[in-house]
């Protein structure tokens, strides 16, 4: 009876997984194991795929030319990306594959390497010659930053070059010809066709929205335009044999972009959907699928660790039986499933909840679909430039108009098996048809893991601390309440490290009010990261320096300010914050100078603050430079815990040998950032220091 009733709720519940399914996710994990050091996982993964192939051909015989076609690719990946002993090119030419603001791609040799070190303009298609040190690619980003090594990974990007002596652009194919005089000078161009390259108000104005995809994958964009072509015109007789005119705008977007994977899958699908019309032929959905990715995976092996990869396999998961099992499908259904579906994954990669995020969508992206698609028609047109201008102009109204009612909430970082359980939730919720209580009690249960998962990051960050975020030669230092209180001291980041470093941080962590900001004094490297903060969070309070006070109560928090403000010198008019919070003593002082330190110590309202005990956290004065911190003053405030936010960059070396010594004769527990460290303290811990 009991083996009969789980077969029964097997039956009922759970889909018939297709055996391509199968088969493609073993591919997969070869190909990831390969390049793991672990030998037990390499030799089971290789044994599950031998026997599964195995099973395979005795089933059919016509799996065959899977299992080949998974050989050939596991083995051309698995020689292509094991070398990785040269360390030196030289005289070596090599193509742009693809080009971003900050970085190329270059194909040297059928390998990809990266390169950041400029002399002109890279467009792709360009031949170069490079002389070059080769390193692999590591990772020097904060924990809670954009991975770009993972992110290189997802090219089959492993190894950069660096220390060029030879950088030189050799000549221009046709594909940089077409480029430079199509696109350099036309945004809406730039925006949709390429979108890496395109940093302007229309591609920044929809990442906010959290639409941003919709440009840097534009797959998306040219499917949905097909979708939407096909259903006008299905009904007309000769649709059929004409429609494959509508590759030919792809097909040359292709060559032009130097085979770009996203748009490939398309180019793939529209011809199996081609196909199967003009022939009468059913395909297989997981069949058509996972030919599509092992294709796109002998053009990149590593494809599946890219988000576009991420995205694609789980609306396939999804889309394909909601759609194929739903019944009286209406708009507010479809507008559930599609939120309950992709708004996970956005906060999965994100950190933060967009609520109206499908809302949006269902509504934009058909109409710049359109508007791409009469794009891609006319883009060989002379002189068709008004045309994309108002193109432009109206997509960016359009944005704007959605930026006034967007809600975002950050939620932070939340494990991979929260969001594995409510996908299955979700697909129990989905499946069960007629079992109205049943339903209601998966629905209930799938509230309140999505209301604990959201609320998980404000059960973790209930403890006092003060972290000092790496912002490489900047100064940024975040204050946390367990009683809810979020300040932060300088709010800036360093030449080289990006200025929305701050916003990452409280997006990683789910912080989104802020109920102060003090900034120090006017320079770049203390207050840079405050719009990028204002767009994403609530903030109650911002004090300059040019707005004097004496004394401040941030709710529990006592805040003194001893500044001696200088319209000539930026420095000498740095805020000195003393904080008294919970009983322990805090001093922040920005680029405070030696010469107002001996003004400060004069100063006898600041002198009776530190005569029963010195201060338990020191922001030490300008990133540890030697022109403050002098050995009076440090004498006088007598810190038990320094904190020195600096790097050796360039002309700054920070912190500087003198000021440590000076630290270390006070004998202060002191910390630097050193441009790889974000470091918190957290005072009622047992461990007071904790390096995230």
């Amino acid at each position: 009876m009991k083996k009969n009733f789980l077969k029964n709720i097997l039956k009922k519940y759970f889909f018939k997984i297709n055996l391509l399914f199968i088969f493609f996710i073993l591919i997969i994990l070869v190909i990831w194991f390969f390049f793991q050091k672990n030998l037990f996982f390499k030799i089971l993964a290789v044994a599950c795929f031998i026997f599964y192939s195995l099973y395979l051909i005795k089933i059919n015989f016509k799996y065959c030319f899977y299992i080949i076609a998974a050989v050939l690719l596991i083995g051309t990946s698995i020689i292509k990306n094991n070398d990785l002993s040269i360390s030196r090119l030289e005289n070596s030419y090599g193509t742009i594959a693809e080009t971003s603001n900050n970085y190329s791609i270059i194909n040297i040799n059928h390998k990809k390497y990266l390169l950041k070190e400029f002399e002109n303009e890279k467009i792709i298609g360009q031949e170069v010659l490079v002389s070059c040190d080769v390193e692999l690619v590591k990772n020097h980003s904060n924990i809670y930053q954009f991975n770009f090594q993972k992110f290189l990974l997802g090219k089959n990007v492993k190894q950069a070059l660096k220390n060029c002596s030879k950088n030189i652009i050799v000549k221009n194919n046709f594909q940089t010809n077409f480029i430079k005089k199509n696109y350099s000078n036309n945004l809406w161009l730039q925006s949709v066709i390429l979108p890496k390259n395109s940093d302007n108000e229309l591609t920044s104005t929809y990442k906010n929205l959290g639409l941003n995809f919709l440009f840097n994958v534009n797959g998306y964009l040219i499917s949905t335009a097909y979708y939407l072509i096909d259903k006008i015109f299905w009904k007309w007789k000769k649709w059929n044999k004409l429609k494959s005119i509508l590759l030919i705008p792809l097909i040359a977007n292709i060559i032009i972009l130097n085979f770009p994977l996203e748009i490939f899958r398309v180019f793939l699908s529209c011809c199996f959907n081609i196909f199967s019309s003009n022939y009468k032929i059913k395909i297989n959905f997981w069949n058509k699928n996972v030919t599509i990715w092992i294709c796109l995976l002998f053009l990149n092996p590593m494809w599946f660790l890219s988000t576009g990869f991420l995205y694609n396999f789980i609306i396939a998961l999804f889309a394909n039986f909601y759609y194929k099992n739903r019944k009286n499908k209406t708009f507010l259904k479809n507008l559930f499933f599609w939120s309950s579906l992709i708004i996970p994954l956005q906060a999965f990669l994100n950190y933060d909840i967009k609520f109206l995020l499908i809302f949006f969508q269902i509504l934009i992206q058909p109409f710049l679909a359109i508007l791409l698609f009469i794009t891609e028609m006319t883009f060989l047109i002379p002189k068709v430039e008004i045309i994309y201008n108002f193109f432009y102009n109206l997509s960016l109204n359009v944005a704007k108009l959605f930026s006034a009612i967007n809600l975002t909430w950050n939620i932070g970082f939340i494990e991979i098996g929260y969001y594995f359980i409510y996908y299955c939730l979700l697909y129990l919720f989905l499946k069960i048809e007629y079992r109205l209580i049943l339903k209601t009690n998966l629905f209930l249960i799938q509230l309140i893991l999505v209301a604990s998962t959201i609320n998980i990051n404000k059960f973790r960050n209930n403890e006092n601390s003060i972290t000092m975020i790496n912002v490489g030669n900047g100064n940024s230092f975040f204050l946390h309440d367990s009683r809810g209180v979020n300040i932060f001291f300088d709010i800036g980041s360093g030449i080289g490290k990006p200025v929305t470093t701050d916003k990452d941080f409280l997006k990683f962590y789910g912080f989104n009010i802020i109920d102060a900001i003090f900034i120090s004094h006017t320079d770049q490297d203390h207050n840079n990261n405050i719009q990028s903060v204002m767009k994403n969070n609530i903030i109650k309070a911002i004090y300059k320096n040019d707005y004097f006070f004496r004394e401040i109560n941030i709710k529990h928090i006592n805040i003194k300010n001893f500044e001696f403000y200088n319209e000539r010198n930026p420095n000498d008019s740095s805020q000195v914050l003393y904080v008294n919070w919970n009983n322990l003593k805090l001093l922040f002082t920005g680029d405070l100078p030696k010469r107002i330190e001996q003004q400060l110590i004069k100063d006898q309202n600041f002198v009776k603050l530190f005569e029963s005990r010195g201060v338990d956290f020191l922001q030490v004065p300008h990133h540890g430079s030697k022109t403050s911190s002098s050995k009076d003053f440090i004498k006088l405030i007598n810190p038990k815990y320094c904190f020195i936010s600096g790097e050796h960059k360039g002309r700054l070396q920070f912190p500087n040998q003198q000021t440590i010594e000076t630290l270390k004769l006070n004998n202060c527990r002191t910390y630097s950032t050193l441009g790889q460290n974000t470091i918190k303290f957290q005072p009622n811990s047992k461990n007071k220091i904790k390096f995230l």
